[in-house]
């Protein structure tokens, strides 16, 4: 092993000097260090040998180049983005003894097509697939447990199915303007899905919606909750009475939105709640919290 290529201190691959294209580490390194690879732009395809455990934070961040990369069985832990920017990655095994994708792991890998999330994750943090924006499918094993902020922020899915184990999920998990059906479970007790909306059951907060939605009339939802309808490509929305509040970014930057129904019930709506809708008219009635609101935020209104 040349010291030249490869700085090494007990095993552990601390800084990779070289030029190649593709690589196999050398046998024997037990740990990919913190930025070992990061900004390596020469590098297209990486072997990593069955002795490394584990991956460190940002270790091949920005590698841009980085096509193909072999994760061995052995790899228990990869730490906050560890390929972040490595905008050429076409597709990535995560070995089956992860139990987290941590923070911001796989953010940006613009053409990242395909992830197999293994039945040992538990979690995916903040970020971890945020930005990968080929990124077209996943299945949520049925270990997932916690779904964070971000997690598959402005990924292009046109579906997502929350497994039964999931208890809980970030109100901007999924954000994506080209969504078009959302399932949950049958048996999830914390989640449920009605008219493509997921809905959180005990606090009635709308988490999530897409192009089909239709939020529901029947009392099960009370909250619009923050980035539900975030970059959702929706023209009309009809807010329900059972409705009280509708938080902050909740149609944040759906530029197609021309019209929305918010009945008196609604008594709070968060900043930013239509930032960026531009064409929008509320439609409501006098002296309605949603009447004030269009007022101060410059939106064009329709009293009924």
């Amino acid at each position: 092993m040349s010291s030249r290529t490869y700085k090494v201190k007990d095993g552990i691959l601390l800084k990779y000097n070289g030029k190649g294209r593709k690589i196999s580490i050398p046998e024997g390194i037990t740990e990919i260090g913190e930025d070992a690879f990061t900004y390596c732009d020469s590098i297209e395809a990486v072997i990593i040998p069955s002795s490394v455990t584990s991956i460190g934070a940002y270790a091949f961040s920005m590698c841009e180049n980085l096509e193909t990369i072999i994760i061995p069985e052995s790899v228990t832990f990869i730490d906050d983005n560890a390929f972040g920017g490595c905008s050429s990655l076409k597709n990535i095994t995560i070995p089956e003894a992860v139990t987290v994708i941590k923070r911001e792991t796989f953010s940006d890998c613009q053409n990242l097509r395909f992830i197999n999330i293994p039945r040992s994750v538990t979690s995916i943090e903040y970020g971890a697939f945020g930005g990968c924006e080929n990124l077209e499918s996943v299945s949520l094993p049925d270990s997932l447990e916690i779904v964070d902020g971000e997690a598959f922020a402005v990924c292009p899915f046109d579906s997502i199915h929350i497994p039964r184990s999931v208890k809980s999920i970030a109100c901007n998990a999924f954000y994506s303007g080209r969504l078009y059906y959302i399932t949950v479970d049958d048996n999830n007790p914390f989640y449920h899905s009605k008219n493509n909306c997921l809905i959180e059951t005990d606090s009635k907060t709308l988490i999530l919606g897409c192009r089909r939605s239709v939020i529901p009339d029947d009392g099960s939802v009370a909250i619009i909750g923050d980035s539900a309808f975030r970059e959702a490509d929706i023209e009309s929305v009809v807010i329900p009475e059972s409705v009280v509040k509708i938080e902050g970014r909740a149609f944040y930057d759906c530029c197609s939105l021309k019209n929305i129904v918010i009945p008196s019930s609604v008594t709070s709506i968060g900043e930013y709640a239509f930032r960026h809708c531009n064409i929008l008219t509320i439609t409501t009635t006098a002296g309605s919290c949603a009447e004030q609101y269009a007022n101060e935020n410059g939106i064009d209104v329709n009293l009924i």
